[in-house]
């Protein structure tokens, strides 16, 4: 039986999903969902700031996201990752058809 989070990843992703992921790849809904069940344990993720414009059956979201997780060896990290989101309407349902996440690196103080 599969995991209730996973469930709701195949409900909410279309199937027409494309992904750029952080490092500048492309995938899809079947390769991020095998993604899923292995990657870290989240503990925590807050949406810190979010817009988003309707088209109609369409809409873009984007925003700001928090989180804190727990690699398999123990280790807790933090992630700040800004995103875009469109989404579509399918039977009546809002379906995620992409994202790409950029990770918000701290600036560093300049040297001169």
């Amino acid at each position: 039986m599969e995991d209730k989070g996973i469930a709701a990843l195949r409900e909410v992703i279309s199937d027409a999903y494309l992904v750029m992921n952080f490092e500048s790849r492309l995938s899809d809904k079947e390769n991020e969902i095998a993604r899923a069940k292995t990657d870290a344990e989240w503990i925590s993720m807050s949406v810190d700031e979010i817009r988003t414009s309707v088209f109609g059956r369409a809409t873009i979201a984007s925003g700001l996201l928090s989180a804190q997780g727990k690699r398999a060896e123990g280790t807790i990290f933090s992630a700040r990752v800004r995103f875009l989101a469109p989404l579509a309407k399918h039977d009546g349902l809002w379906k995620l058809v992409a994202t790409q996440s950029t990770p918000i690196k701290p600036v560093q103080p300049s040297q001169n």
